[in-house]
């Protein structure tokens, strides 16, 4: 009962909603998805990302975007019509949490790795 999301295809930019749009998956179910703009910026650390450059950001973004995708779907947290993942930046808070304390961890030994 437990259904896999797999790999969709790219939507592309929407630019009054400024999200990116994906589908995922689900058999032959193709789920309709989107990742707004601020999220992405905030997994790369940027401010501000070109309208023209955000498909290469999804693509470098891809597997984590997808992978926080599944999480929302077999929590059964689907919305709009019709239905679908909408992905925000709360969303990536606990990845983004983490990304953060791998950095300092890494600071940290590389700041005692330069002392003679």
């Amino acid at each position: 009962a437990d259904s896999m999301l797999v790999r969709g295809s790219i939507r592309g930019f929407e630019f009054r909603r400024m999200v990116m749009l994906f589908s995922m998956m689900e058999g032959d179910n193709e789920i309709p998805c989107a990742v707004s703009s601020r999220a992405m910026d905030e997994l790369e650390h940027v401010p501000w990302t070109k309208d023209d450059q955000r498909d290469e950001q999804f693509v470098r973004l891809r597997d984590r975007i997808e992978r926080t995708a599944a999480r929302k779907f077999q929590a059964g947290a689907l919305e709009g019509t019709p239905r679908g993942i909408i992905l925000r930046s709360i969303d990536f808070r606990d990845e983004l949490r983490g990304t953060e304390r791998a950095d300092s961890i890494a600071l940290a030994s590389t700041d005692s790795r330069s002392r003679p």
